[in-house]
């Protein structure tokens, strides 16, 4: 994955968010996929950061049994996880997920606030932007995406330089 062109993109655009604290590639690579639907920021990491399955042809009977195994796990964890709010928990720390490890070790504390604010402000999705086009013009939906890069560039370096 390293030397993919997504890869290489994002290598490329790391030195720009280093002044925010945020030197891992693949932080910087899970921002591109967001500029179309930030959802897939999250996405993004997972894959980046734990690699995906690979992918194998199936039939239809085993797509739609996976599917179903994969509807009863899901409603399993979230039965779970309701049932974990109603108790009380007595554990103070709970063990952190493989991707919460991992994104540990990629960032700083200041540069995953950064990280997020950056994220937050950050241009919203495409399909936005061909509204905002549609009603403003060409020039001025340039001029809004430049706007809102700057604001959340300048908000992330200083949410990064304020927490220690």
């Amino acid at each position: 994955m390293g030397q993919s062109p997504y890869a290489l993109l994002a290598q490329g655009l790391t030195p720009l968010f280093r002044p925010l604290g945020v030197e891992d590639w693949r932080l910087v690579g899970a921002l591109i996929p967001g500029f179309v639907a930030k959802e897939v920021v999250v996405g993004t990491l997972g894959v980046s950061f734990l690699g995906g399955e690979t992918l194998a042809p199936m039939g239809l009977w085993e797509g739609l049994r996976n599917l179903g195994e994969g509807l009863v796990q899901a409603t399993q964890g979230t039965l779970q996880g309701l049932t974990s709010l109603l108790t009380v928990n007595l554990s103070l720390t709970p063990e952190p997920t493989p991707l919460q490890a991992a994104l540990k070790e990629a960032a700083s504390p200041s540069g995953a606030l950064a990280y997020l604010v950056f994220v937050l402000l950050y241009t919203p999705c495409v399909s936005t932007l061909a509204a905002l086009r549609q009603v403003v013009g060409p020039r001025w939906s340039a001029l809004a995406v430049g706007y809102q890069l700057s604001v959340a560039y300048l908000l992330a370096l200083l949410a990064h330089r304020v927490v220690p």
